[in-house]
C-alpha cells in the first residue's frame, strides 16, 4: 500500500473507508454518533461533521451541522421554500454553514475516526458542498473513516472507492452490523487473541430492542474502538495537506 503524507511522517497502510447507507429514518447519523462517542471513550481522536436533523412539531424542518472534534452547531440547511440558497429540489443550503463545514473538514485530518455525515448530489453530482471531505479521504490520514451516503448515490460512491466495505442499515441504527464491519477491518491489523475479541464483540443473541441487547450493541462499540485504538497511525500533528 502507497504511503501517504500525515503530520511528521508517513502513514504505514492507507486507512480504511465504511460507506453507511439506508433509506430516510434508518439511523444513519444515530449510528455515526454512537461510533464516535464510543470511539472518544476508548481515547481516539475523532474528527469530521454529523448532520443531525432539526425537528419542529414531529416533522424534520431542517438540518444542522457539528464539529465532531469542538462539538460547535450550526444551521446548515432549510426546506426549499423556507428559504433561498445553494441545494437540492428539497433543502435549501447556508453558505456559510457550508464554507465553516469546509474548514473543519481541511483541518479534520490527521485523525484516527473520520466521520462524514453526509456526501450527497452536492458533492457526488455537482462538485460542490463539502469537496474537502473528499480530498480527507483520498488521502487517507486516519485510521478508520464512516461516510454516510443515500441510496441512490452507493454505486457513485463506491465506483470512487471501490475497495470500502459497505454497511446497510434497514430499519434502524444496528450497532452490531456496523461493528461487525468494523471488526472485520480492524482484523486485518490485528493479531493473536485479538481474533476472539471480535469475534466476542460482534456477536450476540439478543433481540435487538431489549435493555440487554442495546447495552451489549454499545458495548460492542467500545470494544470495537478499543481495538481500534491499539492500530498504529500516522504520527503528529502538522498539516498534512502540503
Amino acid at each position: 500500500m502507497g504511503d501517504i503524507q500525515a503530520g511528521r511522517g508517513h502513514a504505514r497502510h492507507r486507512g480504511r473507508i465504511v460507506l453507511i447507507t439506508g433509506p430516510r429514518g434508518a439511523g444513519k447519523t444515530t449510528l455515526c454518533t454512537r461510533f464516535a462517542a464510543a470511539a472518544r471513550e476508548a481515547g481516539l481522536d475523532v474528527a469530521g461533521l454529523l448532520s443531525p436533523a432539526r425537528l419542529a412539531d414531529g416533522r424534520k424542518a431542517g438540518i444542522d451541522v457539528r464539529d465532531l472534534r469542538s462539538g460547535e452547531q450550526h444551521p446548515l440547511a432549510e426546506r426549499r421554500g423556507d428559504m433561498d440558497g445553494p441545494g437540492t429540489d428539497e433543502w435549501a443550503f447556508h453558505a456559510d454553514a457550508l464554507a465553516w463545514g469546509e474548514a473543519r473538514l481541511r483541518e479534520a485530518t490527521p485523525c484516527d475516526v473520520l466521520i462524514v455525515d453526509e456526501l450527497g448530489p452536492l458533492e457526488l453530482v455537482h462538485g460542490e458542498g463539502w469537496q474537502e471531505a473528499l480530498t480527507a479521504l483520498e488521502r487517507r490520514a486516519f485510521r478508520l473513516a464512516l461516510v454516510v451516503i443515500r441510496p441512490e448515490l452507493l454505486e457513485t460512491a463506491r465506483a470512487r472507492w471501490p475497495e470500502a466495505q459497505v454497511v446497510v442499515l434497514d430499519d434502524g441504527p444496528d450497532e452490531g452490523l456496523v461493528t461487525r464491519s468494523l471488526a472485520s477491518n480492524a482484523k486485518a491489523s490485528t493479531e493473536g487473541d485479538r481474533d476472539d475479541a471480535l469475534a466476542h464483540a460482534a456477536a450476540s443473541s439478543e433481540p435487538r430492542d431489549s435493555p440487554k441487547a442495546c447495552a451489549s450493541a454499545s458495548e460492542r462499540a467500545r470494544q470495537i474502538a478499543r481495538l481500534l485504538s491499539t492500530l498504529e497511525i500516522p504520527g503528529g500533528s502538522g498539516d498534512d495537506r502540503g
